[in-house]
């Protein structure tokens, strides 16, 4: 409820299936019962009968104005309907290197067409993986125009309570924003495991953006895992 009165009445189903040990698949629906429109839906299925090389594909659907609540500012920003169809694989490689590559195509309102990329290698050197390094590069098109992402990202396991991270990312415009080609983000943060159930964080933010020349944030944050996550399809 909002101070219109019902914002959301949702009703959501996922489906799980297993039918043999290399094939998994499964999808999520939701309806909204007030707006009589499906906010979003997904599918996926996992194969992994080449251990060397799973694949996974997947389809999703989002109407994005229907996940905002209609008395918000931000519901005039949602934007319109799309579908995206997506591949993904990742292959162990020597020396502890893992490269995972996706790509999908993307179909937006009126038919306008768009798509995104990703290439990621990570390294997790030693046999306590207590290290793990990745470099990330990102490509994205969203018509009418596109950007080019490039992170670098590292975590340090210092004991079985404790670690630490950072992520850097810097994003190159193909239009510029308010006369911006490029931002960049950093972020560093450390966690502590208090039980095996909770867990809180403490991290830190600064970025330069289309929007602002220099901004720093502060987040600390206490997560209590309630319930299991399947990590199925990416659900």
């Amino acid at each position: 409820h909002d101070a219109v009165g019902v914002a959301f009445r949702v009703l959501s189903a996922d489906l799980a299936f297993r039918p043999t040990w290399w094939m998994h698949f499964g999808g999520r629906v939701s309806f909204d019962a007030v707006a009589l429109a499906v906010p979003e839906a997904r599918a996926f299925i996992d194969i992994t009968a080449l251990r060397v090389l799973p694949i996974s594909l997947d389809y999703s659907f989002q109407q994005t104005s229907l996940l905002l609540p209609k008395t918000s500012v931000l519901a005039a920003f949602g934007g319109g309907a799309w579908h995206e169809l997506g591949a993904e694989t990742r292959v162990q490689l020597p020396g502890s290197l893992a490269l995972t590559l996706r790509g999908a195509g993307q179909v937006f309102e009126k038919n306008a067409l768009g798509g995104r990329g990703t290439a990621r290698l990570q390294w997790t050197p030693g046999l306590d993986g207590r290290w793990l390094i990745l470099g990330e590069v990102s490509r994205a098109w969203v018509p009418p125009s596109g950007f080019t992402q490039a992170r670098v990202a590292a975590r340090w396991k210092a004991l079985k309570e404790l670690s630490f991270s950072a992520d850097a990312a810097v994003y190159f415009y193909d239009t510029p924003i308010r006369n911006t080609r490029a931002s960049a983000t950093g972020i560093a943060s450390v966690e502590y495991r208090v039980a095996k159930w909770v867990s809180a964080t403490l991290s830190g933010t600064m970025m330069t953006t289309p929007y602002a020349t220099f901004e720093a944030q502060g987040l600390a944050r206490i997560v209590m895992e309630l319930d299991p996550v399947s990590a199925g399809g990416g659900i």
